[in-house]
């Protein structure tokens, strides 16, 4: 679970980063508009608009200080679940499921569409990462083993 949860939060990050340094994403364009939509009548005025400015360089700075905080949860979650699963199985999920929320927030909030082939390529990384979660690992030492025999050849003694 801490692996979808990093994957997750790492879409999170990645989204803020492209609100806070996209200089014609979709947000800040709506954010803007909006802002000289409810500002006064000669929304043109200079202090209105400077107002509207800031107000998105606000937004820009607040989704930079608040992807960096999530990017360094994600990377707590990611470590905590490659230390619970293994690295291949944490890696790949989390890699999977940061694609997966990464394109629905694109989708959702920015307006970005996706073709056939990249959600082709989605399924095999999906398939690829439940493969991977749901597979059991057999950890055989063979020093262990060494170590019963050598007991066992002492109690025929």
């Amino acid at each position: 679970m801490d692996a979808v949860i990093s994957g997750l939060i790492g879409a999170f990050s990645a989204f803020l980063g492209k609100v806070a340094f996209d200089v014609q994403s979709p947000l800040q364009s709506r954010l803007l508009a909006f802002c000289e939509t409810i500002s006064s009548p000669e929304s043109n005025s200079f202090p209105s608009s400077i107002l509207c400015e800031r107000s998105v360089l606000l937004t820009r700075l607040l989704g930079f200080v608040v992807m960096l905080a999530f990017n360094g949860f994600a990377l707590k979650k990611f470590v905590d679940s490659m230390k619970a699963n293994g690295s291949a199985s944490g890696v790949a999920v989390s890699s999977g499921s940061n694609y997966l929320f990464a394109s629905l927030l694109g989708w959702v909030f920015l307006g970005e569409r996706k073709g056939a082939v990249w959600f082709l390529g989605l399924g095999f990384i999906l398939l690829g990462s439940y493969l991977l979660a749901t597979v059991q690992v057999v950890k055989s030492d063979r020093k262990d083993e060494v170590k019963e025999k050598k007991k066992k050849e002492k109690k025929v003694k």
